[in-house]
């Protein structure tokens, strides 16, 4: 069993190995800090399973994945996060991972037995995805009921607070356009300012606190 870990936190990637090596007694075929990184190991050396924390720098997770998961759709992606957001959580789900672990709540035997499972091709997923899962099923005004993929993908920028000229050339839009869905998605949430919509986009997870820092 071929196995990719991507993490930036050292200590975290150093016990990753050392379970891998030494519990499962399978092969790492590399351990890297960034998406980047991580990217051209995947391209250069297929992996049977890959660890991925989701806050690395260069290129997130969730984008990471995303794209993995389209030119290597057999893989098997176990993700690794301190982030429960809804957003994120959702993302998850919805991008093909096979699983998740809780790096804040869950413990050691959760990990291996998560990683155990995805490896047979099943899937594993922390308390907390379901609860966040059901929330959203739930809600009639959660996000992923009221707005179109393109307008959660706009969220992330408009929550940061860049203008529509600052966002346009990032998601190959006209400033119009921006400016239409900006108004589009302050009515579907009703919300009535730009302040009241980074505070949103901040609790749901679109974007993170100042304060949050990578591998979080």
């Amino acid at each position: 069993m071929q196995v990719g870990i991507i993490e930036d936190q050292q200590l975290f990637r150093e016990m990753l190995c050392d379970l891998v090596a030494k519990h499962f007694r399978w092969q790492v075929a590399f351990e890297v800090a960034d998406g980047l990184a991580g990217l051209k190991e995947c391209r250069a050396k297929p992996v049977d399973i890959l660890l991925l924390d989701i806050m690395i720098p260069q290129i997130d997770g969730l984008s990471l994945a995303t794209t993995l998961i389209k030119e290597t759709p057999q893989i098997r992606i176990l993700a690794l996060s301190a982030q429960c957001d809804d957003y994120t959580l959702h993302r998850v789900v919805e991008i093909g991972f096979l699983g998740f672990v809780d790096k804040n709540r869950d413990k050691s035997a959760v990990l291996k037995e998560a990683i155990l499972r995805v490896a047979e091709g099943h899937t594993y997923f922390a308390e907390v995805v379901r609860r966040v899962q059901n929330r959203l099923i739930s809600d009639p005004k959660s996000f992923t009921k009221i707005l179109t993929d393109r307008e959660q993908e706009l969220l992330i920028f408009l929550g940061a607070g860049l203008s529509n000229e600052e966002i346009s050339p990032r998601v190959n839009l006209k400033p119009s356009a921006i400016q239409s869905h900006r108004r589009n998605i302050l009515k579907k949430l009703d919300l009535h300012s730009t302040p009241e919509l980074m505070r949103y986009s901040l609790s749901k997870g679109f974007i993170r606190s100042p304060t949050t820092q990578p591998g979080d």
